[in-house]
């Protein structure tokens, strides 16, 4: 494939991702959140209560960024803390469960949206194309 052809892909390959992630929030609303909160909502939705470090590992942040976060979400109500079990120094931060409510009921209807239109916009063989695909994409990834 040539250099241009290969920027006519990745450009068209961007464009998509944007129309899907934009179709997905409209299925599931986020816009009252921040990126940075959005991913600390999936995570505690994901794994469960966390303490600032360790979310501010996996986002590859400060822990000083991710405690501003964290205030941020707690004075909305999102999110709760609770003392560590078993070091008094840090806080385990969970959903509260009117967030993990919501959060729950975005994910389904995003994820709803999403088998929806794969079950019965794509044929059989466009189904399998798209299986193809989706193992280049991750072996992307990892590069």
């Amino acid at each position: 494939m040539s250099r241009e052809r290969a920027i006519e892909v990745a450009d068209e390959l961007r464009a998509v991702i944007t129309a899907i992630r934009r179709r997905m929030q409209a299925e599931g609303p986020t816009d009252a959140y921040t990126a940075s909160q959005l991913n600390v909502i999936a995570n505690l939705a994901k794994h469960g209560p966390s303490t600032v470090t360790l979310l501010a590992n996996v986002e590859s942040m400060r822990p000083q960024s991710m405690g501003a976060i964290i205030a941020t979400l707690e004075s909305i109500g999102v999110v709760t803390g609770s003392p560590h079990p078993t070091d008094g120094r840090q806080t385990l931060w969970t959903l509260t469960p009117k967030s993990a409510d919501e959060y729950n009921a975005g994910r389904d209807a995003r994820s709803n949206w999403l088998y929806s239109a794969v079950s019965t916009g794509l044929s059989s063989e466009q189904l399998e194309e798209l299986d193809r695909s989706l193992a280049a994409l991750r072996r992307m990834l990892e590069k």
